[in-house]
């Protein structure tokens, strides 16, 4: 997973992958299958990580719009690394588009759930009145996946500081609240 995360998936060769596994060639596709097969397990794990540590997070804040303050607050520490890498699925749904057409299919799955948990969020928050009712929940979810794959593109491409991301997740936060 780091290989693919750090690399991308195009850069990742399988020489790479070998030396990340400690496997030799037999072994790695006896074992996980092909790049894509291995590439898929990577987000797999990702995904269901990423989501139990969200899921974690959303049931220990006070309330949604906490929850929200603190997935943005991790994009803020993200534009102050000096080599930030991003998220996995962010990250790979830019590098592979629509061109593969199966792998893209999985990280849109991944990029699906956790909009869902964003809903959920989203639902929470409107019940416990920190997030505005009058607006729909699975927009406004889909709303802040959008800022956060774009932020994340903009870090990447050192297009933006800490205190950038901070300031438009400030209109964000007022746009859900």
């Amino acid at each position: 997973m780091q290989c693919f995360w750090t690399h991308g998936y195009r850069a990742t060769s399988l020489q790479r992958l070998l030396q990340a596994t400690g496997l030799s060639k037999s072994s790695l596709y006896g074992a996980l299958g092909d790049k894509d097969g291995v590439f898929s397990r990577c987000l797999a794990r990702y995904r269901r990580d990423l989501l139990s540590a969200m899921e974690d997070r959303l049931a220990e804040a006070e309330s949604a719009r906490d929850f929200v303050a603190a997935v943005l607050d991790g994009l803020v520490r993200e534009a102050g690394e000096s080599e930030p890498r991003g998220c996995l699925v962010m990250n790979s749904a830019s590098e592979l588009g629509r061109e593969l057409p199966s792998l893209a299919r999985e990280v849109n799955h991944c990029i699906d759930r956790v909009v869902q948990l964003f809903h959920r969020a989203m639902l929470l928050g409107q019940a416990d009145g920190s997030i505005d009712s009058t607006r729909n929940a699975e927009d406004l979810a889909r709303y802040l996946m959008a800022h956060i794959g774009g932020v994340r593109n903009m870090i990447q491409g050192s297009a933006v500081d800490p205190e950038q991301v901070r300031r438009l997740n400030s209109i964000v936060l007022d746009c859900l609240t």
